[in-house]
Order: structure tokens, then C-alpha cells, then sequence
């Protein structure tokens, strides 16, 4: 049951949550799956995700700039980690192109549920065991 998957992998190091129209979501995967691929090849060392970020952002403005192509109808959560800050990044390229970094982030159906519970409990002061005992809570409300 590969065909309404929500979470991939896209390098050793950065995973991708999308939400939207599943062919698009898929092709923004691969297309995900590409850059780091490429810039592994060209540079000769892993991309961060805010690096992977900017360019699936650019790569969905793009598309809503030409009239003889479809905008996305789907948005990606980037999350990993950036190996040479030492430091886990969260960030979230939407559907108008639109990149940004958080501290949490939510997409999809129940987003507004799940950033009033983000805001709530202020992720960016807690340690990842203290996060993820409310992040369980916030996914069951939501």
C-alpha cells in the first residue's frame, strides 16, 4: 500500500512529510530525491535541509509563474539533519512556493488543531524527550 504514502525518505540524513494531491506530493518526492542526489555529486558532501528547502521552494514558485504549467496542489514538510551545524532543521516548502524554517510546523487537514497545540506548548524551549511525549498528545487531538 505504497500509493497514499505520506512520509519518505529522501537521503541518509532528510525525510519529507507531504500533504495534498498524492501524483503531485510524488513527483515533488522524487524531484526532492534528484536535488540530493545532484548536489551530493556536484559538491561531494550531503545537502542540509534548509539547502533542499530553498530548492524545492524555488522549484514550486516556478511552477506558478508560467501560464502553460499547473501550480502543485501539494505541500512538503522537510525535516533532518544538518551534519555540519550538528543541529536538527525543520522546515516546510509550500504549495505557492513559499520556504520557510520553524521551530514546529504543521500541514494538511488538521494544521490549525495542530499549531494552536504547537504554539501552546513552545517546542523551540523543550528537549526532544520532553517534545515528544506532547507531539503523540497533539497528533491524537489532531
Amino acid at each position: 500500500a505504497t500509493s497514499n504514502r505520506k512520509i519518505y525518505h529522501v537521503d541518509d540524513h532528510i525525510g519529507v512529510a507531504v500533504s495534498g494531491w498524492a501524483a503531485d506530493a510524488r513527483q515533488l518526492v522524487n524531484r526532492a530525491q534528484e536535488e540530493t542526489r545532484a548536489y551530493r555529486r556536484n559538491f561531494g558532501h550531503a545537502m542540509t535541509p534548509a539547502v533542499l528547502n530553498e530548492h524545492m521552494g524555488g522549484f514550486l514558485h516556478a511552477y506558478t509563474c508560467y501560464y502553460h504549467l499547473r501550480p502543485f496542489g501539494a505541500s512538503m514538510i522537510i525535516a533532518g539533519y544538518d551534519q555540519r551545524t550538528k543541529s536538527p532543521q525543520l522546515c516546510m516548502a509550500e504549495h505557492d512556493g513559499s520556504s520557510y524554517r520553524y521551530y514546529g510546523c504543521a500541514l494538511g487537514k488538521g494544521a490549525r488543531a495542530a499549531k494552536t497545540e504547537i504554539e501552546k506548548h513552545k517546542f523551540q524551549e523543550k528537549t526532544c524527550a520532553e517534545a515528544l511525549p506532547l507531539l503523540a498528545k497533539t497528533l491524537l487531538i489532531t
